[in-house]
């Protein structure tokens, strides 16, 4: 991988604007690096990010239930089972099972961003009852 040494707020040669902050906390200096990204995919990240966003409660029953639609553009999701039954989360649009996945238990959270990112559709099922399960895509 190469690197590029640059100076706070300017922009090197690939077009990514670059910055560093300095922060001391509990008598420790630390440094922290933001990257502003300028492209993905050939489009902008303010482009996919503005493409539709999912966000919303999807109550999940002991039938599979999809989570979220595939989406290519998908930068990142993620799953907070707000209902008081377990969720088990399967990387595909159908066929979710109590016997293998992703299990969230309530009020717990999942989230997928960055590299691996899962871009196909998710499905979720409980093993009695229902869950409401906020999702959110971006």
């Amino acid at each position: 991988m190469a690197t590029e040494s640059v100076q706070k707020g300017t922009v090197p040669s690939g077009g990514a604007e670059i910055a560093t902050e300095t922060n001391t906390e509990d008598s420790k200096t630390k440094h922290w690096q933001r990257i502003t990204v300028d492209g993905r995919n050939g489009k902008s990240v303010t482009d996919a990010l503005s493409a539709s966003t999912p966000d919303g409660t999807v109550t999940v029953t002991t039938s599979s239930t999809l989570l979220l639609a595939a989406n290519a553009n998908r930068v990142g999701f993620s799953i907070n089972n707000i209902g008081g039954a377990n969720i088990f989360v399967r990387l595909a649009s159908t066929g979710a099972t109590t016997t293998a996945g992703h299990r969230i238990t309530p009020g717990g959270f999942w989230d997928m961003q960055g590299i691996g990112l899962f871009r196909g559709a998710l499905c979720a099922i409980t093993s009695s009852g229902t869950a409401d399960v906020r999702v959110c895509e971006w």
